[in-house]
């Protein structure tokens, strides 16, 4: 019944293989599963530099009142290129946090808790004129 979340847990802590392996696990057998998991497949398909499958995890996202929809859409659309979308989605996150480039790296350090990766979204949001300090 949690195992989604014990995987979202593993994966946040670092076990790129058990974390999202208990998700997929939990997804295919639950159709009530907790949606945020997605999140973390997400942040594994960062990881990996896998870009197009990280894009593919934003689509199950369903949170649009808040700020890490447009987040994650935004730096993952500026890392495959996609410089108008990024822009656009870019555009909804200031509207969700208007304070997001003073207060962004602490924000995203809340979640992400890997250096590399929370530059390289740094750096993906500079790219679409989001730069945060």
């Amino acid at each position: 019944v949690f195992l989604e979340n014990i995987g979202y847990l593993l994966t946040l802590f670092g076990d790129w293989g058990r974390g999202p392996a208990l998700i997929r696990k939990a997804i295919n057998s639950n159709p009530y599963y907790n949606r945020i998991v997605h999140h973390t497949l997400w942040l594994d398909f960062i990881r990996q530099g896998d870009y197009l499958k990280a894009y593919q995890e934003t689509l199950n996202f369903r949170t649009p009142l808040l700020f890490w929809e447009p987040l994650i859409k935004s730096s993952t659309l500026a890392l495959l290129g996609r410089t108008e979308e990024a822009v656009q989605e870019g555009k909804d996150l200031l509207k969700c946090k208007p304070d997001f480039t003073e207060r962004g790296r602490s924000l995203i350090k809340r979640y992400i808790k890997f250096k590399d990766i929370e530059d390289m979204i740094i750096e993906s949001l500079g790219k679409i004129g989001i730069d945060v300090v």
